[in-house]
């Protein structure tokens, strides 16, 4: 092999090893076994619990607010055992976000337990990022759940253990257990079986 390839690899590999030493202290839990690449966004993660065996992608952003203008939020994100959550994947909570275990989530994914605001009038006479932010509550996430790509969670939403939520989908009501949801917005397309 070129000593010039030997040596980047080398050092790629330093970096990495370097980044998951430093990123695994910053976690209010990170279990054993557990991989983080690149979060390109990283807020409060002393509210994130990781647990064993879990995979976060590249270029993730994970954002607990504690704080928006004058308001004080409580929030936490969990993420069971054995959770492979794909690269891009943003998850952002002012109250709840609860993932189970053995969740498999592909890229892009949106998990979002608030908004800027709401749709009132007076609210579009305020810049966006200017706006109040509104939950309709935490979001919770069952055991081994398939999250195809692009998928949007919004606030409020429980998907029941073993469902598929299908690529682009934007899931704003729960979805059952052991069914299978898409579309936007997400509805049940098989039910789970009796």
């Amino acid at each position: 092999m070129n000593p010039l390839i030997r040596a980047y690899r080398w050092f790629v590999n330093l970096k990495s090893e370097s980044y998951r030493k430093w990123i695994r202290r910053q976690f209010r839990q990170f279990g054993d076994g557990t991989e983080v690449y690149q979060i390109d966004n990283l807020s409060h993660p002393e509210l994130i619990s990781l647990g064993n065996h879990v995979y976060i992608g590249h270029h993730g952003v994970l954002e607990a607010v504690t704080q928006k203008g004058g308001a004080c939020f409580s929030p936490e994100i969990t993420v069971g055992d054995g959770t492979r959550i794909g690269d891009y994947c943003h998850l952002g909570s002012i109250r709840f976000i609860h993932i189970g275990r053995n969740v498999l989530m592909g890229r892009f994914v949106l998990i979002n337990d608030h908004g800027h605001g709401d749709t009132s009038f007076l609210n579009s006479e305020i810049p966006p990022f200017e706006r109040e932010l509104t939950s309709k509550g935490g979001i919770t996430i069952g055991d081994n759940v398939w999250i195809g790509d692009k998928v949007s969670i919004l606030s409020g939403v429980t998907v029941g253990e073993g469902a598929i939520i299908g690529a682009n989908s934007v899931v704003t009501s729960d979805v059952p257990q052991h069914s299978f949801a898409a579309g936007c917005p997400a509805r049940v397309i098989t039910p789970p079986a009796s």
